[in-house]
């Protein structure tokens, strides 16, 4: 497998590469370590391919009415009308680990440089955000 000293989401790939049933178990094994743990309730929350993907792996549903965790980095602040509400959120690193996103090196890489190619398992949050499927219900 590539090795890179920096990882993007689920890590770097080399060119070409071809992913493997392989890949995918990681995949599952590392997106079930965010939803088994206190980030289930984010997950869930954030709703739409998310909260599939949640669902899929086995989120405590009950989490949902416990309201907000103790672990104070993953909150996401919001004011309105200067009052303050807080809430489980997850990362942009953990979004992408939810979608199974990884970063694919071009043929004369070596390093991590702009200009990245990604390849997903599902769409990126950012890409199924923007496609028109997502439905508000």
């Amino acid at each position: 497998m590539f090795k890179s000293n920096v990882t993007l989401a689920l890590g770097v790939r080399p060119h070409q590469y071809k992913f493997s049933m392989a890949d995918y178990h990681e995949y599952i094994a590392t997106r079930n370590e965010i939803v088994q743990s206190y980030q289930d309730r984010a997950a869930l929350l954030y709703g739409s391919l998310v909260w599939r993907l949640a669902h899929e792996s086995h989120a405590d549903k009950t989490d949902v009415l416990r309201g907000p965790s103790d672990f104070h980095t993953m909150r996401d602040y919001h004011c309105l009308d200067n009052t303050h509400f807080m809430d489980d959120v997850l990362s942009a690193h953990q979004l992408d680990i939810m979608c199974g996103v990884y970063r694919v090196l071009g043929p004369h890489e070596t390093d991590i440089i702009p200009g990245a190619a990604y390849r997903s398992w599902w769409p990126s949050v950012h890409v199924w955000e923007n496609s028109g499927m997502e439905v508000d219900c």
